[in-house]
């Protein structure tokens, strides 16, 4: 097997490092050549070790043949073997030129040229030949008659020929040497800067920073980028399990499996599990940990003594004013749950303000009077009085008429009592109830309120404090101003506050300008006119309003219906707000 070692430029840096080595190896350590040869006298490679070229000459000077020591003796070429003869010593003696072609004789001071046998018995000094070595790749040497000698180096093949040998030419910084094509040929040098790796891309190389989900520095550390590590790329976890730490110490997150009707939860200082919950049972934290447990029929969930637990409810639990009217059924608050009320005693509010009502006591042919800031109970006096059985009857003079017979004059009267208003010729001696209606009240006037009451009644009204229409519909609830209403479904009411999909009829009325079915039960909802109406989010004067949810109104008219059509128009604001809670805007209404 051959032993030389050929670098080629096609070898990695890993398999150049090696061969480099081995030729090292191969030539062996300077240091280890002997400081003397053994003979007496000799010094052998002290002060010749500099270099292989600077042994090797030593070598060839050890060689040479002082002709001194050959004087007068026959030399016999076989035994030369390659050593120079200085033939100007040698005189009055033969050669044997058998075999002696290829060794060169000093002779006459020309060095390097050999003694050729002519084949007639003469010999001619002439010069050795030349060989040319190639080595290939660009690199090649010429030399005497055997394989030493200088390299020359091509250029354009990344080496260099300097005086030790041969050497890489200078590469540019942060470079590597690279076949960069998909194909053999000659390398190239490939940038690498801070932080960038050399990636094969098919055609040679790129050279790129590590981006987008991961990052390295150039010390090696990779770095996996914050919100990168999407569901997608976790694995894939088992049907109804959530990702958590079930253990006491920082771990790495496992998948629990949560069961029908379960919770997850830490109860007291066991880890995170699943807590089944059993049927007609709730889950709170009793006496430290949570439990789940049953709610008996007709009891609730409070904490009683410390501990929350199932029980009927006590009044201690109940927080002051915290029934609302709502929560009581209609017509379950009846007399017997009433407080008792003091003899002769009627309940009203006995204030200018809302709030507690209180018993006022009435005496014997006494009446409940408003007062303004409450009642007042008193009896008839001055120009009327009245017994314990209704009978009112009027002082002497009291009522007049005016000298115009068309007018009625009611005198000094400012009570707030319904009189009858009775026609009576001139001096009072008859009189006799206008036929207004066929019940026994007929035309009554209340001059506290200036109220003139009559069951029928033709004219033309000229004028009205108020600004709607309205009539009165029976609910369920009492609605607040404002509230958007329409037809219930439920048998026991007629209306309900409207939803996104109803049909709105009505807008519930503080003050109607006329109220029609007045003496019937129930609320009074505007129908027609200008009045105050719930509106949740901003709105501008001159918006149309729609139906939006629970009794309000919203000027958004992309709420669908589930018949797919759009919600219902309730009127038009009159003013503006960008206030986006719920808040009453005067609307002219369109329903």
């Amino acid at each position: 097997m051959a032993r030389q070692v050929i670098v080629n430029l096609t070898d990695t840096i890993n398999s150049w490092r090696q061969k480099t080595n081995l030729i090292g190896e191969q030539g062996g350590d300077l240091d280890a050549l002997t400081t003397g040869s053994g003979q007496t006298g000799s010094p052998g490679f002290t002060g010749h070790d500099s270099s292989y070229v600077s042994a090797m000459n030593h070598l060839h000077d050890m060689a040479w043949i002082d002709s001194n020591q050959l004087k007068e003796y026959h030399i016999d070429t076989h035994a030369i073997s390659g050593r120079n003869i200085d033939s100007d010593v040698i005189t009055s003696h033969h050669l044997a030129v058998n075999g002696m072609g290829g060794y060169s004789l000093l002779s006459g001071g020309v060095q390097y040229q050999f003694l050729r046998s002519d084949g007639d018995g003469t010999f001619t000094w002439a010069i050795p030949p030349t060989t040319n070595y190639a080595a290939g790749l660009g690199i090649s040497k010429s030399t005497i008659d055997d394989s030493s000698g200088v390299f020359n180096v091509a250029g354009g093949h990344g080496l260099t020929q300097e005086a030790d040998g041969l050497m890489l030419e200078d590469m540019p910084a942060n470079t590597v040497k690279v076949r960069d094509a998909n194909t053999a040929g000659a390398s190239s040098n490939k940038a690498v800067v801070d932080e960038q790796i050399l990636i094969g891309d098919g055609t040679g190389f790129t050279s790129a920073a590590l981006s987008q989900d991961v990052l390295m520095t150039n010390a090696g550390v990779v770095t996996i980028q914050p919100d990168v590590v999407t569901n997608a790329k976790l694995n894939n976890m088992a049907a109804n399990t959530v990702k958590v730490n079930a253990t006491a110490g920082a771990e790495n997150p496992t998948d629990l499996a949560l069961g029908d009707n379960t919770l997850l939860a830490k109860v007291g200082t066991a880890n995170i599990d699943d807590l089944s919950i059993s049927t007609n049972s709730v889950v709170a934290r009793a006496a430290g940990d949570l439990v789940s447990f049953a709610v008996p029929v007709n009891t609730v969930v409070g904490r009683v003594a410390g501990d929350v637990v199932a029980a009927q409810v006590a009044t201690g639990q109940i927080a002051d004013n915290a029934v609302t009217t709502v929560k009581i059924l209609d017509g379950n608050v009846t007399n017997a749950k009433l407080s008792n009320m003091a003899a002769s005693t009627i309940k009203v509010r006995n204030a200018a303000t809302g709030g507690v009502p209180s018993d006022v006591a009435v005496g014997d042919a006494q009446i409940l009077i408003g007062n303004g800031s409450g009642f007042t109970a008193a009896t008839l006096s001055g120009d009327a009085t009245i017994t314990n059985a209704g009978v009112v009857t009027l002082a002497s003079g009291d009522v007049t008429l005016a000298t115009n017979a068309d007018n009625i004059n009611v005198d000094e009267k400012n009570d707030d009592v319904n009189y009858q208003i009775l026609f009576s010729d001139n001096n009072g001696a008859g009189y006799q109830r206008p036929y207004i209606d066929t019940d026994n009240d007929h035309l009554l006037y209340n001059p506290s309120s200036h109220t003139l009451t009559a069951g029928t009644f033709a004219g033309n009204a000229t004028s009205a404090n108020y600004a709607d229409l309205a009539e009165k519909y029976t609910t369920s609830e009492e609605h607040p101003v404002g509230t958007v209403m329409m037809i219930s479904s439920n048998e026991t009411e007629e209306t309900v506050a409207c939803t996104a999909n109803g049909i709105p009829m009505g807008v519930v009325s503080a003050d109607p300008a006329y109220l029609m079915n007045a003496d019937i039960d129930g609320q009074a909802l505007a129908l027609k006119g200008r009045v105050p109406v719930r509106i949740v989010g901003a709105v501008n004067k001159g918006d149309p309003v729609y139906a939006h949810h629970n009794g309000c109104a919203g000027k958004e008219f992309n709420v669908y219906a589930p018949d797919g059509s759009y919600a219902e128009i309730i009127g038009i604001a009159l003013e503006s707000s960008t206030a986006v809670e719920e808040k009453l805007i005067e609307c002219v209404l369109k329903v």
